[in-house]
């Protein structure tokens, strides 16, 4: 009894295996019929499909012929399908780009409409939320266009029932592409675009391409600018000036510069007669994290001459300090990271510790992937604050930043390297404004003591006008780690809402300023 009971769960799910293969097949052939009319590749068009049938009266050697597993990844892709085959998909670009001996970027009608078909696909899985209004509009549209031509059934039946089948199977190709978006998270859909998408050989093939996907990004990042503004004004309703007005009394720290720095002032910390230069505190020179001495100077100084004799004005090169800031950060960074945690650990509930991933937080991974969910006491109760840990800045990210200090900046004297204050840095990311305030404060307070300083608070709540949309709290730190080495580091404080809207437009702003695709996955695999 217990083998036939066995044999027969056996064959019911060999049975159950079959139909969802044969739902799936036939799925696939519908999205292969969908795609092929989008992208006009029908026998009509001069494409066939290697396994397709021919009438008597067409020549296969007149026709372009695609591979079916070619075509198969492209409808596979269409419904983001995790077993979607980038290689067989890159056959599938080149047999539409293929003219003759030759390959045509320009002329050809099919190429244009892969593209625009690519980049919407790339548009729904960069989008902030997973909203379908789009394909729900299609539908809408397919269900109206239907109702409409089922009155014309007594003057055209056959013509008609054509049109009612194709509005049919046009409708459920969209349910299911709807589906299969509404299934997939954020996250998900933008590890696809990381991972699959980006993979595609046509990105590099063709630069224009990736130009209209930076477009895209621009476009997307608009549309977040003012999701963030509609969250800052639900958060000014929520707590009122309080956050805008979040500016403590730092002893010795200046007042953020506004005028113009020209190219003498650049060169006055290297300037012999220029004297003693007042650079605030929040530099990383004044806690030696960048060092130079007389040597460096006379160096800097008598390149800046041979370059003014020559006409011409350029920053100067700061590899060593660079390397000095990334070395020093690299020791500095898992103390830094525990440092902040001591503080919030001091504010958790009774039995936080336990949440944490071990069960000492000395041994807490620093890689970003891991985030630490600490249940603190705010004045309004039990609350939770995220640690999003992050990598120490990169050399390359640092050059890049020079070129931001560079004078007319405020903060353009030499060197700039030194206004550099996040090359260690974390996030924490709290529910609502009142939260992000209370935090704030607890770094205040345990700045006379403790090896955290606060040198300076940025809040970007208080602007009038910011030019990416996005607005933050950050507390720049002056920390003391073992042998007295100190550096400035960067704690930002962030709303929920307002951290999920950034960490999206991070992501399209790093292809926003990729110079090609390469260099996008460079930056976002390092």
């Amino acid at each position: 009894p217990f083998l036939l009971v066995a044999l027969l769960l056996i064959m019911y799910f060999r049975k159950f295996q079959g139909r969802m293969h044969v739902q799936e097949d036939e799925v696939l052939i519908e999205m292969i019929t969908e795609l092929r009319e989008r992208l006009h590749i029908q026998p009509k068009d001069g494409y066939v499909l290697s396994t397709e049938r021919l009438g008597m009266r067409m020549a296969r050697n007149h026709l372009k012929v695609i591979a079916k597993r070619s075509m198969e990844a492209a409808a596979r892709l269409s419904v983001f399908q995790d077993d979607f085959d980038q290689h067989f998909f890159d056959s599938f670009c080149m047999c539409l780009l293929q003219r003759g001996s030759e390959v045509d970027l320009t002329n050809s009608e099919q190429y244009r409409n892969l593209c625009d078909w690519l980049l919407e696909q790339c548009r729904i899985l960069l989008l902030h939320s997973n909203h379908t209004r789009d394909l729900e509009r299609r539908m809408q549209h397919v269900d109206s266009g239907t109702m409409a031509t089922s009155l014309l059934l007594p003057h055209c039946l056959q013509s008609v029932l054509t049109r009612i089948f194709a509005k049919e199977r046009a409708n459920k190709l969209l349910q299911v592409k709807l589906e299969k978006i509404r299934n997939l998270s954020k996250e998900e859909r933008y590890l696809f675009f990381k991972t699959k998408i980006t993979s595609i050989k046509l990105w590099r093939d063709d630069i224009s391409l990736f130009r209209r996907l930076q477009l895209l990004a621009q476009q997307l990042m608009a549309d977040l600018v003012k999701s963030c503004e509609q969250r800052f004004q639900e958060m000014l309703k929520e707590y009122g000036s309080g956050l805008l007005k979040y500016a403590p009394n730092i002893p010795g720290a200046q007042a953020e510069e506004e005028s113009s720095r020209s190219w003498h002032d650049y060169s006055s910390t290297f300037k012999p007669q220029s004297g003693p230069v007042n650079v605030g505190i929040g530099r990383q020179d004044t806690v030696g994290a960048v060092r130079y001495g007389e040597r460096e100077k006379s160096e800097a100084r008598t390149s800046f001459e041979g370059m003014m004799q020559g006409g011409g004005f350029e920053c100067l090169d700061e590899e060593i300090f660079i390397v000095q800031l990334h070395t020093r950060s690299r020791v500095l960074n898992d103390g830094f990271q525990k440092a902040v945690m001591d503080v919030l650990i001091s504010h958790c509930s009774s039995g936080a510790l336990c949440s944490l991933p071990s069960s000492s937080y000395d041994s807490l991974p620093t890689n970003g992937q891991t985030v630490p969910e600490l249940p603190c006491m705010f004045r309004e109760g039990l609350g939770v604050v995220k640690v999003h840990f992050a990598r120490v800045k990169s050399v390359s990210r640092m050059r890049e930043k020079l070129r931001d200090y560079a004078p007319p900046n405020p903060k353009g004297i030499w060197p700039l390297c030194c206004n550099i204050l996040d090359p260690v840095r974390l996030c924490l990311v709290c529910d609502g404004p009142s939260q992000m305030v209370q935090v704030a404060e607890w770094f205040e307070a345990f700045s006379s003591s403790g090896p955290l300083t606060l040198c300076r608070v940025k809040n970007k709540f208080a602007w009038e006008v910011v030019e990416d949309g996005y607005r933050d709290l950050k507390l720049h730190v002056i920390y003391r780690g073992e042998e007295d080495l100190q550096i400035i580091g960067e704690i930002q404080i962030q709303d929920s809402q307002l951290y999920s809207l950034h960490t999206q437009m991070h992501r399209l702003y790093s292809i926003k300023r990729a110079y090609s695709v390469h260099y996008y996955l460079n930056s976002v695999f390092r």
